[in-house]
């Protein structure tokens, strides 16, 4: 068993860096890029439509804009965390794969080549995703009234417990699971 562990453990140390700084850096610059955008949009959208702005108390709007300014750095956070625990465990579980397929001579660069391509695409998809269904729905928002002609009141006693809920979830939830996969990851090769 412990020889094979020695490609998973090699591989995870190689390639950490690279991809921690990559995930990082890619997923950072989307949400810092957008991040000006929706503060634009969402000003748009109350001036467009008076009903929603006059809703609006100064209070109310103090505690977005203290919400908003706290939003990206939970996010490069989140990204910091993700881009760690894929470039740790991604080449030992692709090194896992590829010895599982018999490439013993290979089976570390495949791991990093596999590792590599991955992170490039969870940028990219990462991208897509917010790209697409950011600017869709903001249109949507934008363009279109509501079907009765009566606005969905959102109460605001509800958002700070789902951002806390959200954050609880990123900070705790991932680093569970890349425990336990850690863990796991010695067990597989029986």
């Amino acid at each position: 068993m412990y020889p094979l562990l020695i490609p998973f453990v090699v591989s995870g140390i190689m390639m950490f860096p690279v991809v921690f700084l990559v995930i990082t850096f890619g997923i950072s610059v989307i949400i810092l890029g957008l991040f000006a955008y929706s503060l634009l949009s969402y000003l748009l959208l109350c001036f467009e439509h008076e009903a929603i702005w006059s809703r609006i108390e100064a209070r109310a709007l103090h505690l977005h804009s203290h919400l908003c300014n706290s939003m990206p750095p939970v996010g490069i956070a989140c990204a910091v965390f993700g881009g760690a625990a894929y470039g740790l465990l991604a080449p030992m579980f692709a090194t896992f794969q590829a010895i599982e397929e018999g490439k013993r001579t290979n089976s570390i660069t495949d791991g990093i080549c596999s590792t590599l391509k991955g992170s490039f695409t969870i940028i990219r998809d990462f991208l897509d995703v917010c790209l697409f269904s950011y600017f869709s729905i903001m249109d949507e928002l934008r363009h279109q009234g509501p079907a009765e002609g009566k606005y969905y009141e959102i109460r605001l006693i509800y958002v700070p417990q789902a951002l806390i809920a959200g954050v609880l979830g990123a900070f705790v939830d991932f680093p569970v699971i890349s425990i336990i996969a850690l863990c796991k990851s010695p067990y597989m090769l029986f």
